[in-house]
């Protein structure tokens, strides 16, 4: 709710990073999602809570809808924190679940996975393959 309203305060992103990582193991996926999303839309890296959630998230990324997904490793890349074994496992998930990903699921995906530098010539090329009726999906930012 802080990130969504603007509000950034570093030392309770703390509080709550330091307290969340004690129960991710009950969260939801989106739960997951959601928490790694709050925290990269301030800006705030928590290296420990990053982890903890990849952790956790890893055996359970097929539970994950495609927002999910997409919103996950977009956190990932906007704070700078690499998890090869989730980008991996996100990106067999979407190759087989492409038709339930939109163009702005798919455009975040790909640009996190430009932006940590995370190389899935599979993935890309599943991409850069979409139907051009598909295309029409796109918007100039999508592209």
């Amino acid at each position: 709710a802080y990130a969504t309203v603007g509000h950034y305060s570093p030392q309770l992103f703390d509080k709550i990073a330091s307290v969340a990582i004690r129960c991710l193991d009950e969260f939801s996926p989106q739960a997951l999602a959601n928490t790694v999303w709050a925290y990269a839309s301030v800006g705030h890296s928590s290296p420990e809570l990053f982890g903890k959630v990849a952790e956790i998230a890893l055996p359970r990324l097929d539970e994950f809808n495609s927002q999910a997904l997409a919103n996950t490793v977009w956190a990932y890349a906007r704070v700078g924190h690499s998890s090869p074994e989730l980008f991996d496992k996100v990106a067999m998930i979407v190759l087989l679940r492409r038709h339930e990903f939109n163009s702005q699921e798919i455009a975040n995906i790909i640009w996190a996975y430009a932006t940590v530098g995370h190389s899935s010539p599979q993935l890309f090329d599943k991409v850069t393959n979409i139907p051009l009726s598909r295309l029409r999906e796109f918007t100039s930012q999508n592209l």
